[in-house]
C-alpha cells in the first residue's frame, strides 16, 4: 500500500458533522429496560432514537468508510498506531470466540465487519480532522460537542420531569444501565474540565461549563462509584498538570478530594446492592477471577453473567490470546500518556490536548477496573478509547 493522500477537511464538512452526530447517538440504548427498571419512561421521540440510534451509527460508519475509500484510493497501514491494531485484533478474537460458542452467522458477519469499519474510521478517516485546534475546529471539539449534547439532554429531560429514568435511586438515563450513563457522563466531566482552562469565547466557556455541570450531575445521580472515582482521578491529574507550582497543585487536590469525599459519603452504601440489580461486585469479581485464574488460552466469549471489570472480563472472554492484545493496547495508551507529559514544559506546544489525552486515559484505565465497558461494541467510552489509540501516533 502506498502513502495516504493528505486531505484538508474543513470544519463545516460532512465528516465533521457526521462525527459530532456519531458521538451524540452512540450511547442511546434501551434494550430490555423494563426488566431492570419497571417504571422507566421517556418521550416518544426519544424512545424512537433509542431504538434506531445504533443502527444509524453502524450504517453511517459503513457508508462513510465506503465513501472515503471511493474518494481516496490509496492508504497506508504505516499511518496507524500499533495500539489501535492491538485493539482491533482483540475485538476480532472476541467476535470469533462468540461465534464458536453461539454459532450465530449473522451476528458474526455484522460484528466482524463493524470492527473493521471502526478501525478504518478511527485509524484513517478522522485523521482528516486535526486532533486539536485553538480555533475550535478540530476533532476533539467536534466529539466533545456531541458528547455534551447527549449528556445535557439526559440532564434536561430529568430536570424538566419529561419521563421517569430513576429506579431504586439510580439514574438510568438514555442508556440501558446506570453504570453505562455513569461512564459516559464521566467522559464528559473530564473532557469539560480540561477544556475549561482553554482560552475561548464566552459561548465556548459556557458550553464547557454546561458539559461539566450536566456531566457531574448525571454521573452523581447514576450512583456509579467507578465512574465517579475515575472522573475524579482524571480531573485531579489535569489539575496537578495545570498547576505552575507544586504547592498549588497539592492544595487544589486536597480541596477537590475533600469535596469529593463529602459528596461520595452522601451516596447510600445500601444502594450499591439492591434487589433486581443482580450480582454484587464481590460475587462478580470472584466469578471472573476463578475463570481468569485458569489462564485459558481461549476464552468463554462475551456472554458472561457479569461485566464489572474490563481486565478480568477480557481474560475470561478471550483467554490469554485475546487478553494479550487487549493489555498491549492499554500499555500503548499508558506509555503514550507518560511520554507526552514533558511536552507540557514547552512554551511552543499548546497544553490543552495533552491534558485532555492524559485526563481521558486516566479515566478510562481507572474506570475499566470497575466496569466492563472496554468490551462494548459502541458507546461514548469505547469510541473515546478508539480515538485515543488512533491519535496516539
Amino acid at each position: 500500500m502506498k502513502k495516504t493522500k493528505v486531505v484538508d477537511y474543513r470544519f463545516g464538512s460532512g465528516l465533521a458533522l457526521f462525527t459530532g452526530i456519531l458521538f451524540f447517538l452512540v450511547s442511546f440504548r434501551a434494550p430490555d429496560i423494563l426488566s431492570n427498571a419497571p417504571t422507566y419512561a421517556v418521550p416518544g421521540t426519544i424512545e424512537m432514537i433509542q431504538q434506531y440510534s445504533l443502527i444509524i451509527v453502524v450504517v453511517g460508519i459503513f457508508l462513510m468508510s465506503i465513501w472515503w475509500y471511493s474518494k481516496f484510493e490509496r492508504f497506508s497501514l504505516r499511518s496507524v498506531s500499533h495500539g489501535i491494531v492491538y485493539y482491533l485484533i482483540f475485538r476480532q478474537i472476541l467476535v470469533l470466540t462468540d461465534f464458536y460458542y453461539q454459532t450465530d452467522v449473522q451476528a458474526f458477519i455484522i460484528d466482524f465487519a463493524f470492527n473493521f469499519a471502526l478501525f478504518f474510521y478511527f485509524g484513517f478517516i478522522i485523521k482528516g480532522l486535526k486532533f486539536y485546534s485553538s480555533s475550535g475546529r478540530s476533532f476533539l471539539h467536534i466529539a466533545f460537542w456531541g458528547i455534551v449534547a447527549f449528556i445535557a439532554l439526559n440532564a434536561a429531560l430529568h430536570l424538566a420531569g419529561m419521563g421517569s429514568m430513576i429506579w431504586n435511586r439510580r439514574f438510568f438515563g438514555l442508556t440501558a444501565n446506570p453504570n453505562f450513563i455513569g461512564m459516559a457522563s464521566g467522559v464528559c466531566v473530564v473532557f469539560s474540565f480540561a477544556l475549561l482552562s482553554e482560552r475561548q469565547t464566552f459561548w465556548h466557556k459556557l458550553l464547557c461549563l454546561i458539559g461539566f455541570v450536566s456531566g457531574a450531575l448525571v454521573c452523581f445521580m447514576s450512583d456509579s462509584r467507578g465512574a465517579m472515582g475515575a472522573a475524579l482521578a482524571g480531573c485531579l491529574l489535569i489539575t496537578v498538570l495545570s498547576a505552575k507550582r507544586a504547592i498549588t497543585g497539592i492544595v487544589i487536590v486536597f480541596l477537590i478530594g475533600s469535596a469529593a469525599f463529602f459528596l461520595l459519603s452522601l451516596v447510600d452504601i445500601n444502594s450499591i446492592i439492591f434487589a433486581h440489580r443482580g450480582n454484587t461486585r464481590e460475587q462478580v469479581w470472584e466469578y471472573l477471577y476463578v475463570v481468569a485464574r485458569g489462564l485459558p488460552f481461549f476464552g468463554l466469549g462475551s456472554n458472561l453473567p457479569a461485566t464489572t471489570n474490563s481486565y478480568l472480563y477480557a481474560i475470561a472472554a478471550t483467554g490469554l490470546l485475546g487478553g494479550f492484545f487487549f493489555f498491549m493496547s492499554l500499555i500503548y495508551v499508558f506509555r503514550r500518556s507518560v511520554s507526552i507529559v514533558p511536552l507540557l514544559k514547552s512554551s511552543r506546544i499548546n497544553p490543552i490536548p495533552i491534558k485532555i489525552y492524559i485526563g481521558l486515559s486516566t479515566f478510562l484505565i481507572g474506570g475499566a477496573l470497575f466496569e466492563g465497558f472496554m468490551l462494548d461494541s459502541a458507546s461514548i467510552p469505547v469510541f473515546t478509547y478508539w480515538f485515543l489509540l488512533a491519535y496516539g501516533k
